[in-house]
């Protein structure tokens, strides 16, 4: 059973910018570690819940901290998100449109861009928050298994507001309960021309079904999660640097 007193949120900042840092190293390795474990507990040998955006997203963990050291921080639960101002530096596709285009489903990849679109035209930020998973040992457990979620609606809301991130998309699959976890928190089922869109079959995960959803503002129950983790939050490590923070010291150095 996990100490749900020893616990460190971690944030690992899109890790290609301080790939060099062995701290950068040490998570980018845990939390590649972490979703092979969880993945293959829940899908089947082979699922690969990883690509090249997960080297300029940024990771959000929670970590067992029994130890109180950076090197003896492991990994529980994590997720990923990647913003879509990210992809045309690194020259890569955003990864939900990449998805869509890949297995031919055009209505989800046409909501995919009204919604970017939307965003672009109120200058907002918008960001694809996916591979959300678990160590397969703290899911025998109700109380850590339900104590991480609500860690994790904080630390959502937390992470995003600082990243002046204000929508997100989703994937929520109706296999395993994630959808409803996420409209807990604000996600709403995606529409196109106003017409929600209907659940369909994800190909890397062996033709699951998920609902596209997207979120515009956070529900009174996540908000109320910032309130009761503010000083876990408070305590986080941060390793890394967001690509914004490096265009600005690259622009500062060169003036």
């Amino acid at each position: 059973m996990v100490n749900l007193n020893k616990l460190k949120l971690v944030v690992l900042k899109c890790p290609y910018t301080t790939w060099h840092d062995p701290v950068t190293q040490y998570f980018f390795n845990k939390t590649i570690e972490l979703k092979i474990d969880g993945y293959q507990r829940k899908h089947f040998y082979g699922v690969l819940p990883f690509d090249q955006t997960d080297f300029v997203a940024d990771h959000l963990l929670i970590c067992t901290d029994d130890k109180y050291d950076v090197k003896n921080l492991i990994p529980i639960s994590g997720v990923k998100s990647l913003p879509h101002d990210i992809c045309n530096p690194f020259k890569i596709d955003f990864t939900v449109s990449a998805f869509f285009k890949k297995s031919n489903q055009l209505k989800h990849l046409a909501s995919v861009e009204e919604s970017v679109a939307e965003c672009l035209k109120a200058n907002r930020r918008i960001s694809y928050y996916s591979s959300w998973t678990q160590s397969p040992q703290i899911r025998k457990d109700p109380e850590t298994v339900a104590r991480m979620k609500e860690i994790f609606a904080a630390m959502t809301v937390f992470h995003h507001c600082e990243e002046n991130i204000t929508d997100l998309l989703g994937l929520g699959l109706p296999k395993f309960n994630t959808d409803q976890f996420f409209m807990n928190w604000g996600f709403e089922r995606s529409t196109v021309n106003g017409a929600p869109v209907e659940n369909v079959p994800l190909s890397f995960l062996d033709g699951i079904d998920c609902v596209l959803m997207h979120l515009r503002g956070y529900s009174d129950y996540a908000k109320s999660m910032t309130e009761k983790y503010m000083s876990l939050w408070s305590d986080r490590l941060v390793v890394g640097k967001s690509l914004a923070d490096i265009m600005a010291a690259t622009e500062k150095k060169a003036a």
